[in-house]
């Protein structure tokens, strides 16, 4: 729900992660799971301002493939770095702008055998931006309603189901 929420805001830099989202711990040291916030640096002008990130071929929207990645990063508990296999690399064998997409295509088409159906579900549509939709941009409206349904409707499910 952040990402519609925060979309288009100093507060979601279109290359953000894991490290850029933290959940404070309650007084007996418990995460506060259901409380995440962002996190960026605010210097004397007011919030840090990223530089874009550069748009890669065959990525439809990075804010929707950074969330994709964000899930992976959950589900596996580690950087999606520590989950790159050598056939994700270019064909030198070096680490190139579509290696952590390579990564993340990969990974989205074993997700179903770890997670429950409507979690793998999300992260396939955010890695594929799959909606089924013309448009692939956050600002159009019929884009953010098919990417609420897809995305935040089932992961809400999958939460409440885990919570009961």
């Amino acid at each position: 729900m952040a990402v519609l929420q925060l979309y288009d805001t100093p507060w979601l830099v279109k290359s953000f992660s894991l490290r850029d989202i933290c959940f404070l711990k309650d007084t007996k040291g418990n995460y506060l799971l259901d409380r995440p916030f962002v996190s960026l640096p605010i210097t004397a002008g007011g919030l840090h301002q990223a530089q874009p990130a550069h748009r890669r071929r065959l990525v439809k929207n990075e804010i929707v493939l950074a969330l994709g990645i964000a899930l992976f990063e959950l589900s596996y508990a580690k950087p999606l770095h520590d989950l790159v296999e050598p056939f994700d690399f270019d064909e030198n064998g070096h680490h190139d702008s579509m290696t952590e997409y390579s990564t993340a295509n990969r990974l989205a088409k074993e997700i179903h055998l770890r997670e429950l159906p409507n979690y793998a579900k999300a992260v396939f549509r955010c890695v594929h931006c799959n909606f089924d939709s013309f448009s692939y941009d956050l600002s159009d409206q019929e884009f953010r309603e098919r990417f609420y349904e897809g995305v935040v409707v089932p992961l809400r499910e999958d939460w409440e189901y885990a919570m009961k």
